[in-house]
């Protein structure tokens, strides 16, 4: 039985007389089918006027649209502010990967409007995120059920990245780049493993600046601006990856050095911390020769070259300390000049921080592509930048200091994993090994999981120097 219809409801004026029964010009009775079409075995259809035209929105395929699948829609399109809400009020600020936060409110909405995948991507770090950050009983209660909506919306975002990929579209959508960094990111708060980390963090954004051309980063349209901002947001994870694992990295080779050279003789907006990541690459290339020469045997080369060819090494890495303390020198001067103080003093003192961080912890690392080798540490070798343990220390100890400053003003955890392995590295006493492992619990605090990987890696290596007395 039909609800009774009210005064304004206007069905009573539609439904007067069926198509048939008005096309014959009688009276249609009986109800629904009337009395006509059930004798005539037609079917009884009500005769509407003529609309006026209207927008009308249908999927792929046509479907009726329900009273049920509009709330359905208003249901996710809230769920979707409340995630985004989350995402810049509370994941954002603790996630710095430079002076600014790493999406301005118009790239958001831009970013939002070409990209699924983004939106997505956002939904399950916010989700994922406020079920890690939850700390008493009653707060992991109302994060209940967000887990499986954040697996749901990573699916759903990688879906829509594959898709992009089978269509060919994946590198003409320049919005894109910050959807595959999403995921990484999830991937770090997810994974306690260290394979993410690994495969999909630092494999896969790398691979993302790869993919692009040297030319955008001195071409003016929107397209290369975004790519432009992908790249030096990101380009710290391609050199952590080369450095940990000395392997060569694309960031040498001198298409690359060339366009940063003539970006930045453009006029482009300098800071002293993408000068110092101009020339981190180097240190990992200049690992790869060292560790070439000492595993090539003595029989494999010339009495002249086994002289020579760590003399030349150790030549290259005193020019790139050279290159270190001449940047620090620099990067001091920067500071105190009036261009720091200004409404961006702030930003400034982030990059700063993270300058200032990499250049303690690439100095360490200068030091060991020699020391840990006999060509540069037996009597007689060519002098070589190697660290004294006092040197060291004193590094270490500035690492810890620029760390918790970083923490506190919002820097991304993720930021301080190559310097805090260096450090640990590097680190003989107790109270150091536990201000590291402190440092690895407010980043794992933080939502980043993979931390707990890093910390079980050196303790190991802990281990390893307490039982040879070291």
């Amino acid at each position: 039985m039909h609800p009774g219809a009210g005064p304004y409801d206007g069905r009573r004026a539609r439904r007067k007389r069926c198509k048939a029964c008005s096309k014959r010009k009688i009276k249609c009775q009986g109800g629904v089918p009337c009395e006509h079409c059930r004798k005539t075995s037609q079917p009884c259809q009500s005769h509407l006027p003529e609309s006026k035209p209207a927008l009308v929105f249908v999927s792929q395929k046509a479907q009726a649209t329900t009273l049920g699948d509009i709330q359905k829609v208003l249901v996710r399109s809230s769920e979707f502010e409340s995630d985004l809400s989350y995402f810049t009020t509370c994941f954002l600020p603790m996630n710095l990967f430079s002076g600014h936060v790493l999406f301005q409110k118009s790239d958001l909405r831009a970013i939002l409007r070409a990209s699924p995948a983004s939106e997505h991507a956002i939904s399950a770090i916010s989700s994922l995120h406020s079920v890690l950050a939850a700390q008493d009983k009653h707060a992991q209660i109302q994060t209940r059920g967000k887990f499986t909506k954040a697996m749901e919306s990573y699916g759903q975002s990688v879906t829509s990245v594959q898709c992009l990929i089978s269509n060919q579209k994946f590198q003409s959508e320049s919005y894109t780049l910050w959807s595959t960094f999403l995921l990484g990111l999830f991937e770090l708060m997810r994974d306690n493993t260290g394979e993410n980390w690994l495969m999909h963090f630092l494999g896969g954004t790398c691979a993302m600046l790869r993919l692009q051309h040297p030319s955008g980063l001195t071409l003016q349209d929107e397209h290369s601006k975004q790519r432009r901002k992908f790249f030096f947001d990101t380009r710290i994870f391609e050199i952590t990856r080369s450095l940990l694992f000395t392997e060569p990295t694309f960031l040498t080779e001198p298409a690359w050095t060339d366009a940063l050279t003539t970006l930045w003789a453009g006029g482009a907006l300098w800071h002293p911390k993408e000068a110092l990541f101009d020339i981190l690459p180097k240190f990992s290339d200049l690992g790869i020769r060292v560790l070439r020469f000492c595993h090539t045997s003595a029989e494999q080369m010339l009495p002249m070259q086994q002289f020579d060819c760590p003399a030349s090494l150790a030549l290259e890495g005193l020019s790139l300390r050279q290159s270190l303390e001449e940047w620090s020198e620099m990067a001091a001067l920067w500071s105190a000049t009036p261009h720091c103080i200004s409404d961006h003093t702030e930003t400034v003192e982030v990059d700063l921080l993270i300058g200032n961080l990499y250049f303690h912890a690439i100095s360490i690392y200068l030091s060991g592509i020699f020391d840990y080798h006999a060509p540069w540490t037996m009597e007689g070798a060519p002098p070589a930048p190697i660290l004294t343990r006092n040197e060291v220390e004193q590094h270490v100890a500035a690492i810890f200091r620029l760390s918790l400053k970083m923490l506190d003003v919002g820097v991304a955890g993720i930021l301080l994993f190559f310097p805090l392995r260096v450090a640990g590295a590097r680190s003989w006493q107790v109270h150091d090994h536990d201000m590291i492992l402190s440092l690895f619990r407010q980043i794992r605090g933080r939502g980043y999981t993979t931390a707990e990987t890093l910390m079980m890696e050196l303790g190991g290596l802990w281990e390893s120097y307490r039982a040879a007395g070291v």
